[in-house]
């Protein structure tokens, strides 16, 4: 525990006032495990464990690809947006869905009251987990960018800034 405050003191979170006990934010790309180390280690801290990608889905009636389909990648993010920023300050895990790092007020509002963690893993791995998934579902911004590598480059810089801690999977 005096490795964990060292490391937490010697953070930009020492420049921050944080609730105490502040939340757990996961945050990352899709696949990269944040619903299921966040239920997990929402058990072993005792907290309730939200995954936003949930709350949207519930709140819209319809799957996220329905909703992606429906609304487009900006839409879809407005609503993700609205969705963050709904969360009260409390202890919790918090699991966003990989595209809540395209709202800067969304970001603000975790950073707010949360830790945020990157999870992270090589983009090797994160290209063959999508493959087995629909990439329908995929938020692509900027529009514009050729590939996948490239988006998952992309977000990786947008992650690294908001980010209090990197957890890279080897």
């Amino acid at each position: 525990m005096d490795e964990l405050a060292r490391r937490l003191a010697a953070t930009r979170l020492s420049d921050r006032v944080l609730p105490e006990p502040a939340a757990c934010v996961l945050i990352g790309m899709a696949a990269v495990g944040k619903s299921t180390l966040g239920r997990r280690l929402a058990r072993e801290l005792a907290v309730p464990f939200i995954d936003t990608d949930t709350v949207l889905s519930e709140r819209a009636g319809c799957s996220l690809e329905e909703l992606l389909k429906t609304k487009g990648p900006h839409g879809f993010c407005d609503l993700e947006e609205e969705v963050v920023l709904s969360l009260a300050p409390a202890p919790a895990v918090i699991a966003t869905g990989g595209s809540v790092i395209y709202r800067s007020r969304a970001m603000a509002h975790l950073q707010r009251f949360g830790v945020l963690f990157w999870l992270d893993a090589p983009t090797e791995a994160i290209i063959a987990r999508h493959r087995r998934r629909d990439p329908a579902g995929l938020i692509w911004l900027p529009a514009d960018l050729p590939t996948f590598d490239v988006l998952i480059e992309h977000r990786a810089e947008l992650y690294r800034r908001a980010a209090d801690f990197h957890v890279r999977e080897p």
